[in-house]
């Protein structure tokens, strides 16, 4: 039997990275529409381009947090076009009726 998602929606639609170690396993979450895991993927990405601005104001972190904040950048990237995949797939194959349920 599956299991239900036991997740805060107020911790993984403001602290993602908190809440999921990577990416991919909130875009394998499904206890999330499409929409929400755009919108939590796009404040991550945002969180993270936040973070490497300040590093080129001056605001100095450990040189491999740097490197590894630039390549969660590019996970979530990578994870927000999987979504938009998947959500542009379930509308094509959607009846029309059922088109206007995602965003």
């Amino acid at each position: 039997m599956g299991e239900i998602s036991h997740i805060s929606i107020d911790q993984t639609r403001f602290e993602p990275e908190a809440v999921f170690g990577h990416p991919h396993d909130l875009f394998a979450d499904v206890g999330l529409t499409c929409g929400q895991k755009l919108a939590t993927l796009a404040r991550w990405r945002q969180h993270l381009i936040d973070k490497l601005r300040a590093t080129g104001e001056g605001m100095a972190p450990a040189p491999s947090d740097t490197s590894s904040d630039a390549t969660m950048l590019s996970e979530v990237e990578k994870a927000m076009r999987c979504t938009r995949d998947t959500r542009n797939k379930k509308l094509v194959t959607a009846k029309p009726a059922e088109r206007s349920q995602y965003p």
